[in-house]
């Protein structure tokens, strides 16, 4: 009966252990799985530096941000969310200039990415979460540079449960998006 009770023990620890060693490998795997971004929101059409507005024209082009060198310069990339979930963020930049670090904002949670590679790359920004539809802004702050600019970006990128449905943003004429709709009333005044 103990020689029964000591086989089922042991039996018992080596399915438990090896449950838990596939549980383990999983969770890693699912850190290393690169996100996929399936939306594209073009900084030229969808973003303005906030705090110093004359800077407009000077750093958001239609190449995306340049000329980035004022640490308190904010820029707002605004799009819209059809659906709550998850958002994935991301940013395609680079820094040729050396190293710098940037903190990017949304929904009142910062993180803080560092850019060193030369050539345009996807960087992972956060994991967030949106709690119903409607528009949505990522802000970006410099923090600190070793070179002359804090570096270069042109998209924020998006992936995750909110991209299951529209997610909108000014994707080509950039020229009416930054400039907006024009109204124009007609009055019709009654004869009297």
């Amino acid at each position: 009966m103990l020689k029964q009770f000591l086989n089922l023990l042991i039996l018992g620890s080596c399915i438990v252990a090896s449950i838990s060693a596939c549980g383990k490998s999983s969770q890693e795997e699912n850190k290393k799985t690169p996100v996929d971004y399936t939306i594209s929101v073009p900084i030229a059409g969808n973003s303005w530096v906030i705090n110093h507005t004359n800077l407009n024209s000077e750093m958001i082009t239609e190449n995306g941000v340049s000329n980035w060198n004022n640490k308190e310069s904010v820029i707002r990339t605004w799009f819209w969310v059809e659906r709550a979930g998850e958002i994935q963020l991301g940013v395609r930049a680079k820094n040729a200039s050396g190293e710098s670090k940037v903190m990017f904002s949304f929904n009142n949670e910062n993180k803080e990415i560092k850019l060193s590679n030369s050539d345009f790359s996807k960087l992972a920004i956060g994991s967030f979460t949106v709690a119903k539809s409607g528009y949505y802004y990522v802000d970006v702050k410099g923090v600190e540079k070793s070179g002359t600019t804090f570096g270069t970006f042109t998209d924020i990128l998006i992936g995750g449960e909110v991209t299951s449905k529209p997610v909108i943003c000014v994707k080509d004429d950039f020229y009416w998006g930054r400039r907006g709709p024009s109204v124009h009333l007609a009055i019709r005044f009654l004869k009297m």
